[in-house]
């Protein structure tokens, strides 16, 4: 079984967040960081959504530390979006 391709850049782009944590360098395209938006966002949507259904604080506590892990990354991915946009309209 292969995921389409949209899922696997998306599954790639979210992977390179992580694996770039601290850098601050450099730049990311809109499209990556949409991407590590998404699974972000979806990620913390399963996390809550299974909180209510178990009501017992437990993926509360899962999701907590999940966004403490990914403060640094998501810091970083955004900064490298900033510093992409900057670039691209003092070029235009």
């Amino acid at each position: 079984m292969t995921l389409p391709h949209s899922l696997t850049a998306a599954l790639s782009a979210y992977y390179e967040g992580l694996t770039r944590y601290a850098d601050f360098s450099g730049t990311t395209s809109l499209r990556s960081y949409l991407s590590f938006l998404a699974i972000n966002l979806s990620i913390s949507l399963l996390l809550s959504f299974l909180e209510f259904l178990s009501g017992d604080g437990f993926f509360t506590l899962i999701g907590l530390l999940y966004g403490l892990a990914l403060l640094i990354p998501g810091l970083a991915i955004t900064t490298r979006l900033l510093r992409h946009l900057l670039a691209t309209s003092e070029a235009s």
